[in-house]
This record gives C-alpha cells, structure tokens and sequence, in this order.
C-alpha cells in the first residue's frame, strides 16, 4: 500500500512539537506526514534525505547521476559519511563546536584538505543536516 503524504508547517505546531518532529540545528520550515497502516512524520530534511535512499535502492539516482565525477565535488556518500561520524562519534562539544582535530581526521579519512572538511560541516550546518 502506497502511503497518503502530507506537508505542513512546523510553525504551526507548538514549539514543543516542533522539537520533537525536527531535531536539526536549523529548524526545519515544513515537514511531512506519511499516512498508511501505521503514520509517521519527518521534517523537511530528513524527507529528502528518506526520498534520496529510495531513489537509490530502486537505482534510479546514483552517485553518477546525481553528482558528477570530480575531484573537488562532493558525494552523498562522503556526506553522510561526515554527517554520521561527527553525530555517532559524539565530535561536536556542550558548545555546540566541533572538537578538536576533527576536521583534520575527517580530512584525511575522505582525501580532502581540513579547509573542504570545515567549509562542508558549515554548509551541513546551515542547510540543516548537521
């Protein structure tokens, strides 16, 4: 069964709700609900982010498709690989600043310059992924 979607706006809710619905250091404007047997709710970005994981699955978007072959670009994979090692690896202080030496390690995990690692984390941050 194929589930009902609907979009609606965070600041409608209380700011309670909207804190439990979206969990992103920039708070999300939208988010969506997907109504079948059981519903659930995403925000804005974390809708993309399910829409990109099934488009990839079916392989109808691939690394290829979606970003082309360059050494400077960026793919999903190293993303979300920035992304999940700062938030699982607990890299990111009370402060709400990134430890120390981190950028250097991402860095020379993904074969990037620290200055790529950082400028990346701060657009995570502020398109809301991060």
């Amino acid at each position: 069964m194929i589930p009902v979607i609907s979009k609606g706006y965070l600041t409608a809710l209380s700011d309670k709700r909207q804190k439990k619905i979206c969990k992103c250091s920039q708070m999300c404007e939208e988010f969506f609900t997907f109504t079948s047997d059981e519903d659930f709710i995403l925000c804005s970005s974390d809708a993309k982010e399910f829409a990109f994981r099934i488009l990839e699955l079916k392989g109808l978007v691939t690394q290829k498709h979606a970003f082309p072959k360059s050494k400077y670009g960026w793919t999903t994979e190293q993303e979300r690989f920035v992304i999940n090692y700062i938030q699982k690896e607990d890299r990111i202080d009370e402060k709400g600043k990134v430890k120390f030496g981190t950028y250097t390690m991402l860095g020379e995990m993904l074969g990037k310059t620290r200055a790529a690692i950082k400028d990346k984390v701060n657009h995570l941050r502020k398109a809301g992924r991060l």
